[in-house]
């Protein structure tokens, strides 16, 4: 496992069009050190089954509110680890991000003047040269961003 996340991680450095890219053998396009440490079939398959919090039942009644339900105890680590390791700076600053998001999501985002017009909303805080020290998903009007 440490390994995929490993590679999920790096993922993020290196930008390609579509995830099955980062496994091709031709090469001029080859990145080995993907394919070096895990099939492309056995990552998509980790991928696919990766999830952090139980799936409830549909008609179960008893809904969480928290709408980042699945994912907030990977949020909240992070900002809990980036405050125990790092200490910042005096320049910081509170940012706005879009991730781009396409798909259904209730807390999606529209905003017009955005280069990805739809997406989730993020506030970060950063250090001048990008580092993420902590960040909050945007998830609706009910949002205290606690």
């Amino acid at each position: 496992m440490l390994t995929f996340i490993a590679l999920i991680i790096h993922t993020g450095t290196i930008k390609v069009n579509r995830l099955n890219y980062y496994w091709k053998t031709h090469h001029l396009f080859s990145l080995s050190c993907f394919s070096n440490y895990m099939s492309r079939d056995r990552f998509l398959n980790l991928l696919r089954c990766f999830h952090f919090a139980p799936n409830i039942e549909t008609n179960n009644q008893n809904l969480p509110e928290d709408r980042l339900y699945k994912i907030r105890p990977l949020i909240t680590c992070f900002n809990n680890k980036m405050n125990t390791i790092y200490y910042p700076k005096k320049e910081l600053s509170l940012d706005e991000s879009m991730v781009l998001w396409r798909d259904r999501l209730q807390f999606r985002q529209y905003i017009q003047n955005k280069r990805h017009k739809y997406g989730i909303k993020l506030y970060m805080l950063t250090e001048p040269h990008g580092l993420i020290l902590k960040f909050a998903v945007y998830v609706g009007v009910l949002d205290d961003l606690g």
